[in-house]
């Protein structure tokens, strides 16, 4: 059996160059042109970055890195989740799957792609699926049905927070598509012979612990940089995530999550500077809770290996 592991990054590459790199001309200035676009978020993203820093007269000295750290934690339990999205999929697919050392190592690759000017996290994910078994059409049938609960779910949550707190113009489309999106996923994850209604309702679970997750990490964002606990913004603002990652194909979604983020806390009335902060520093988190445990997950050699 090939080991999903030992063939991801080799997957990925050549996914992207049988995208990109073939010797049509026009597909490689488009993948040249989403390179450039990648690089071009970066640097704007670092930059409004700064700019919400100085205008929020924020310093290192105010900082309450005591406050940070039960994020830190709940980012490594956010890599676990997605680990668990991971071997969720492949049980549905028929597949055995992997060790979670395997399954780690394939999804905190996924996470880094979402924050990294590199193609996004889903694209890592169908190319995992489809070296353990699975065709291109239903790796990416299943990844899409569990991005649509996740992005579904949180959709509802933070549309319901913000027309709970006055604002009916955007919190109830944003309800009203969380639903749609949800049922929708259910549809979504039609594969045949699979347990459909069993496989909707494990990933609806996992994915409001997803949730939850990411709403207790806003919340101690928010307190580190003096904003004030509120749980009220700490989940309004959940559903950012979800719909930058949904735009997290090619190019990544680099600075979207901090855009939507700063407009749904204009709505909430915390403010867009530090709603912007919040994603910002929550993305910054991610990455150096990720990146140590992919190398872990990287060293020795997988189950199937052996």
């Amino acid at each position: 059996m090939r080991s999903a592991p030992r063939d991801l990054l080799n997957g990925s590459i050549k996914f992207v160059a049988a995208k990109f790199l073939l010797k049509d001309t026009s597909k490689q200035n488009r993948f040249v042109r989403s390179q450039a676009i990648k690089w071009l978020a970066l640097a704007f993203l670092v930059s409004v970055v700064i700019w919400s820093w100085n205008s929020l007269n924020l310093s290192l000295q105010s900082l309450n890195f005591v406050g940070l750290l039960p994020t830190i934690a709940l980012a490594v339990a956010a890599t676990f989740l997605s680990a668990l999205e991971f071997r969720i999929s492949c049980r549905y697919l028929g597949h055995r799957g992997n060790s979670i050392k395997d399954d780690l190592k394939i999804t905190s690759y996924g996470s880094m792609a979402n924050v990294l000017p590199i193609p996004g996290g889903t694209v890592v994910r169908i190319a995992a699926l489809k070296s353990s078994g699975a065709t291109t059409r239903t790796g990416t049938q299943v990844t899409f049905a569990i991005g649509a609960v996740w992005l579904g779910l949180s959709c509802i949550l933070s549309g319901a927070i913000l027309s709970m707190m006055g604002d009916w113009i955007v919190g109830t489309p944003l309800f009203g598509a969380g639903v749609v999106v949800y049922l929708l996923s259910y549809w979504i994850a039609h594969i045949e012979g699979a347990s459909r209604l069993r496989f909707w309702l494990t990933a609806s679970g996992v994915e409001i612990m997803v949730i939850l997750v990411a709403g207790l990490r806003n919340f101690c964002v928010l307190y580190a940089l003096g904003f004030g606990a509120n749980l009220g913004y700490s989940f309004g603002l959940v559903a950012a995530g979800s719909i930058a990652v949904a735009t997290s194909v090619v190019p990544a979604g680099i600075g979207v999550r901090e855009l939507i983020a700063g407009g749904l806390g204009m709505r909430m009335g915390l403010g867009a500077g530090p709603a912007f902060m919040v994603a910002s520093l929550n993305q910054l988190i991610s990455l150096l809770a990720v990146i140590p445990i992919f190398v872990i997950a990287s060293s020795g050699r997988s189950e199937e290996d052996e």
